[in-house]
């Protein structure tokens, strides 16, 4: 818990912040004043830290503010929501954006929370945590150093996360309104503290054009529901997101559950339109629900390699290529031609201008005087 407490929290961070209330939390407080006790441990940081409450018959006395047991109540009611406690009330932490038109609401959970983005949550709760998932996505990563991307900030949890071992991260987040939640979540308090974390509010699927080429060692790519967000899933994002890749660099898709049937197939789209984007090495990965693929790197041709010895074949005209197929030196990438396994042979350009086989034809004639005249 410390060591989230100062990765996510920070040691004041949560100070700043109003007193939160869980149903967990206001459960303990009501069974506190059941028993009658003079004051109750409880966490009003979802979970980074512990305080003295004050408890009496009727009421809680949280942080000098008296709150009334039927505020408890009604919190312990419910599950799904945090709660603020501002002048002796509680309010449920959700906040509405205009330019999107959904509601964002602030859960809670084992851990950190997540956030409901019109009625689905932006981390998996079932049978893990928001931590435990953003870290299974980090993983599927490998161990990403430099400058890398988040395309999605949400809570932050992502970018906090990068940033343990990146130099860099850039994160961008379409609606204000997530960042507006993000600061009333303790959990997020690194998001706006750590210097490595640029912030960026825009759409991705336009600011990723004001990238330059090869800018990004990595990119992790955590978007919304199709429903939501349909144009992250394009092709032609996907490009972009090749186009920003230095060579060699990793991208994850988190895609979702890939047990489920309607998951799969989506997860069979993302791997094709990813390939015909031109990624290598698409891969599932299953323990983080997504898709893993690197950005191809050029291909180095050196001399006497099976590519070099093919492509000197093909410069030569038809007769000497028949030739020169049958020595042993060509036999191997001709026959690997053959099965395709040689499939970039035709991005490299040829070593000298294709010689012209067609030649003029010549009466009998002329031909008989032009061995003759060799003969002289």
């Amino acid at each position: 818990m410390d060591d989230n407490r100062k990765a996510y929290g920070g040691v004041d961070g949560a100070q700043r912040l109003p007193p939160i209330l869980t149903s967990a939390v206001a459960q303990g407080l009501l069974a506190a004043m059941q028993r009658g006790a003079a004051t109750a441990i409880a966490s009003l940081d979802l979970g980074l830290s512990e305080e003295s409450v004050a408890v009496s018959a009727d009421a809680v006395t949280i942080r000098g503010v008296r709150l009334p047991q039927a505020a408890l109540a009604d919190a312990a009611a419910t599950a799904e929501k945090c709660f603020e406690c501002i002048d002796g009330a509680l309010h449920p932490i959700s906040v509405f954006s205009e330019a999107t038109g959904w509601v964002r609401t602030l859960r809670p959970t084992a851990d950190a929370p997540t956030t409901v983005v019109a009625g689905f949550p932006m981390h998996r709760i079932a049978g893990t945590t928001p931590l435990a998932d953003t870290r299974a996505k980090v993983r599927a990563l490998g161990k990403p150093r430099g400058r890398v991307l988040d395309t999605a900030t949400g809570l932050g949890y992502t970018a906090i996360e990068l940033a343990r071992t990146c130099t860099e991260v850039v994160t961008v987040e379409l609606d204000p309104t997530a960042l507006e939640l993000a600061r009333r979540n303790p959990w997020s308090a690194a998001l706006f503290a750590n210097p490595k974390i640029q912030q960026v509010i825009g759409d991705v699927a336009q600011h990723i054009q004001s990238f330059a080429a090869h800018e990004f060692a990595a990119v992790l790519h955590d978007p919304p529901t199709t429903q939501l967000a349909g144009d992250l899933y394009s092709q032609a994002f996907y490009s972009e997101l090749r186009r920003i890749l230095r060579p060699g660099g990793r991208l994850f898709h988190y895609v979702g559950d890939p047990s489920r049937t309607r998951t799969g197939r989506a997860t069979a789209g993302v791997m094709r339109r990813l390939t015909a984007a031109g990624f290598v090495r698409v891969r599932r990965a299953p323990r983080a629900f997504g898709v893993t693929a690197i950005a191809p790197a050029p291909r180095r041709v050196f001399v006497g390699s099976p590519c070099y010895l093919e492509r000197r074949r093909m410069d030569q005209p038809p007769k000497a290529r028949a030739r020169r197929s049958a020595h042993p030196a060509f036999a191997l990438p001709v026959f690997l031609a053959q099965f395709e396994l040689l499939p970039h042979l035709h991005r490299i350009p040829p070593r000298t201008p294709p010689h012209r086989h067609r030649q003029t034809a010549r009466p009998r004639g002329q031909r008989a005087d032009a061995r003759s005249s060799r003969r002289r």
